[in-house]
């Protein structure tokens, strides 16, 4: 009850103090929704992406979105792994096409220029094309697994050796 009485007797501070939550909350959105300091910075270098279901991959910038047009063939994420000297696609991992433009649509958002009257458009659809609209799957399988499916794309990720090679699979960070 002593909070409740403190706020009953000071009510300016109270306005105050939720108003500067809820900038707070707002500029913390933007900024995460801009990858941190930079919307560049959060993805710069390369990643692995392949257009032969893992058969192959090659680097290419991270700033791509999967997938997207790879001489003429979509490309996807390829997170490649090593066992022991032997590197594999250990799964694959793209977007819906509708999960896909937010995703694009936040990537080039550049919150210097935005008046910060209101969050943009692609705001509330983005947590949800980064979980339903992602998609993964193992090289040679058939059919994609939505994101939102946790204990199917969980098992998808827990990428196991190759037989006939040693040691437990390491992230390759492109090169």
């Amino acid at each position: 009850m002593a909070v409740r009485e403190f706020l009953d007797k000071n009510r300016n501070a109270t306005v105050i103090g939720a108003s500067l939550l809820i900038v707070l909350g707002l500029g913390a959105s933007l900024y995460q929704l801009r990858g941190g300091s930079t919307t560049s910075d959060a993805f710069e270098g390369n990643m692995f992406f392949s257009v032969d279901d893992g058969k192959t991959w090659f680097p290419a910038d991270a700033k791509n979105v999967p997938p997207f047009d790879h001489e003429g063939k979509p490309a996807v994420l390829a997170h490649v792994f090593d066992c022991g000297g032997t590197e594999f696609v250990g799964y694959l991992e793209r977007y819906t096409p509708q999960a896909r433009e937010v995703v694009v649509a936040s990537r080039n958002f550049d919150a210097t220029t935005a008046d910060g009257s209101s969050p943009p458009a692609f705001a509330a659809a983005l947590p949800r094309a980064q979980t339903e609209g992602r998609q993964l799957k193992r090289p040679g399988e058939k059919d994609w697994t939505s994101g939102s499916n946790l204990p199917a794309i969980n098992q998808i990720m827990q990428v196991k050796c190759p037989e006939g090679s040693s040691g437990s699979p390491q992230a390759v960070v492109s090169r």
